[in-house]
Order: structure tokens, then C-alpha cells, then sequence
């Protein structure tokens, strides 16, 4: 392999590795803020000025599950670019 092969070959390794951390604990997240979001509910309504991050319970409702739910499509955006790089990188070596 060449030095440009093996850094791209290291570099895809190590974007995964990281990514896949990612991908294995956003189902946990998501769990637990499920089963926040169902406690914080009957919290907030003997609460009126119950906030979550700063932010009104209701509205943090949403941003959370939003960034949750960015998380992991930026995830699986990564997850294709690496396989995108490691295909170019073959083909490179094919050729």
C-alpha cells in the first residue's frame, strides 16, 4: 500500500470507530429521554415554570428529539462518506 492508501485507510478506520460509538448509544439516549420526556410530564403540570436547558418543557420537548434525531442522521452520513472513501480508495488501488 501506498502512504496515501494506508492515511486514507487509517483515517476512514478511526472516523468509524468514533461514529460507531455514536451509533450504538443513540438508541440508549433516545430511550432514556422517551422515559424523561413521560416523567417531565407529570412533573410540568404541577410545575408551570418547569424548563429544561433554559428552554419552556415544551419547547424542549421538540429541540431535544430534534437534536437527537440530528445526531444520528449526521451518524449515518458519516457512516456513508467513510464507505464512499474506502470504495474510491480500492478502486484508486485497482486501477
Amino acid at each position: 500500500m501506498e502512504n496515501s492508501e494506508i492515511s486514507i485507510a487509517e483515517k476512514t478506520h478511526k472516523i468509524n470507530n468514533l461514529n460507531q460509538i455514536i451509533m450504538l448509544n443513540i438508541p440508549i439516549i433516545r430511550s432514556a429521554w422517551d422515559d424523561l420526556v413521560l416523567l417531565s410530564n407529570e412533573y410540568s403540570e404541577m410545575l408551570d415554570d418547569f424548563k429544561i436547558a433554559g428552554m419552556p418543557f415544551e419547547t424542549a420537548k421538540g429541540v431535544i428529539s430534534g437534536l437527537i434525531e440530528d445526531i444520528e442522521n449526521s451518524s449515518l452520513d458519516i457512516k456513508n462518506t467513510v464507505m464512499e472513501l474506502r470504495n474510491s480508495a480500492l478502486k484508486e488501488k485497482l486501477n
